[in-house]
C-alpha cells in the first residue's frame, strides 16, 4: 500500500509512462502496393515509381512497384517527376470503387537506371520494379519480342515497327495483364 503521497506520485508517473508507450500511435505502416487493400483505412507509407503524373491544384500520381498500381493524391507535387521513386505517407481510402492514397507527405528520389532486358522478363511472377529498356517490334497493339507480347498501355507508340523503348510495365486489372506505359520509343535498328 502507498502511504506517502511522494510514493503515489510516483506510481501515477510509472503508470502514464507505461500507458504513453502501450497506446502511442506507431506511425504509418509501411507496405508494399501490392498489400494497399488490406491496409485501407490506415495510415500507411509506400514507395514506387511515379506514373501518370498531373500537377494542377494539387498533384495527381500513380506510383508503381512490382507490376502494381496505387492512385495518390497530394496538395503539393513539388519535385515529382515521372520516373523517380517516391515514398508517400497518408491514408488509404476509397474514392469511389478506387483505392487511393491521400498523401501528406512525399519524398523524392533519383530515377533508378534503366536496365535493358529480353521482354520475357516480363511472364515472370516476379517482374522487375521500374524502368526498363525493352526491343521488339510493335504490332496488333502490343509489343512483341523473345516469344512473347505485351499489351501496350500509354506513351508515344508507334502504330507498328521495331522499336526499343523505355517502359513500365504494369499490371491492368481491366484486363488481367500487363501493359507497358513508355517513357520514350525510339525506331530499333540493327
Amino acid at each position: 500500500m502507498l502511504h506517502t503521497p511522494r510514493r503515489a506520485l510516483a506510481a501515477a508517473l510509472v503508470l502514464l509512462a507505461v500507458s504513453h508507450v502501450l497506446f502511442a500511435d506507431p506511425g504509418p505502416t509501411r507496405i508494399a502496393i501490392a498489400d494497399a487493400a488490406r491496409h485501407e483505412g490506415q495510415s500507411v507509407e509506400v514507395e514506387g515509381i511515379v506514373r501518370a503524373l498531373r500537377i494542377d491544384d494539387g498533384a495527381r500520381f500513380t506510383l508503381v512497384a512490382g507490376g502494381h498500381a496505387l492512385e495518390a493524391f497530394a496538395d503539393d507535387g513539388e519535385g515529382l517527376h515521372v520516373g523517380v521513386v517516391a515514398r508517400a505517407t497518408g491514408r488509404l481510402a476509397r474514392l469511389g470503387p478506387d483505392l487511393v492514397l491521400f498523401a501528406d507527405a512525399i519524398e523524392v528520389g533519383e530515377p533508378p537506371p534503366v536496365p535493358t532486358m529480353p521482354l520475357s522478363v516480363l511472364t515472370r511472377p516476379d517482374p522487375p520494379p521500374g524502368p526498363l529498356r525493352v526491343t521488339g517490334t510493335v504490332e496488333d497493339g502490343g509489343l512483341r519480342a523473345d516469344g512473347v507480347r505485351v499489351r501496350l498501355g500509354d506513351g508515344p507508340w508507334p502504330d507498328s515497327g521495331r522499336v526499343t523503348a523505355t517502359v513500365l510495365a504494369v499490371f491492368d486489372q481491366g484486363c488481367g495483364c500487363l501493359r507497358l506505359h513508355a517513357h520514350a520509343v525510339r525506331p530499333w535498328t540493327d
